[in-house]
């Protein structure tokens, strides 16, 4: 992980680098998870590592035990219950899960506790999902857990209220294109097309 500072004239220096995390970052997120007023650095790996990061002094608040995961296959960081700290709600290979065929590797959805750092919440299920999001997707207060393997489900109990048949493509994102207040999904299909969903009616608009 590097941290470059900017100045006037749009140059770039580097002010910090972490230790090597030893396989490659799959993604990054700088956000106050603990709701203190002060940001953290996550990260998760290639070979399924969770580092967790100070913003302010760069102290290392986390890594994920040695061997608990094989792979993480996607993550967001969000409100996924009634505290107040974010939680880090990912796909997660357990290691020495077995698995079959070729395709993505199957793993629990996983509530990680950033204030106890423990797991509070593992699916019975498994899901191969390469990209989440969440986001409010229908008429009901509640926001929902969208999977681009095509899985909507439930926030608060994590049942899955539709799955649509084809799946979502590979990359997911949301937006309110009507003005009606309800945000539709916009899926990238690789480099070949996009399509916009209407989850509320359970639909394809475009």
């Amino acid at each position: 992980i590097h941290i470059l500072e900017g100045n006037n004239e749009g140059k770039f220096k580097e002010v910090w680098k972490s230790p090597s995390l030893n396989s490659p970052v799959r993604e990054l997120f700088v956000k106050d998870i603990d709701i203190d007023g002060e940001s953290e650095i996550i990260a998760y790996t290639a070979n399924g590592n969770i580092f967790i990061y100070d913003y302010e002094n760069r102290d290392q608040v986390y890594r994920t035990p040695e061997g608990t995961y094989q792979n993480i296959n996607c993550m967001v960081v969000e409100n996924m219950d009634d505290d107040p700290q974010l939680e880090l709600f990912f796909i997660g290979v357990k290691s020495g899960q077995e698995q079959s065929g070729s395709g993505e590797p199957a793993g629990n959805l996983i509530q990680f506790d950033t204030k106890s750092l423990f797991d509070e919440w593992t699916s019975p299920n498994l899901y191969t999902a390469i990209d989440m999001l969440v986001g409010n997707v229908d008429n009901d207060p509640e926001p929902e857990i969208i999977l681009n393997t095509g899985e909507i489900l439930n926030l608060r109990f994590k049942d899955v209220e539709w799955k649509n048949p084809d799946g979502f493509g590979s990359r997911l994102y949301l937006i309110d294109l009507d003005d009606d207040n309800i945000l539709e999904l916009v899926t990238e299909y690789g480099e070949s097309y996009v399509r916009i969903f209407d989850i509320d009616s359970r639909q394809e608009k475009w």
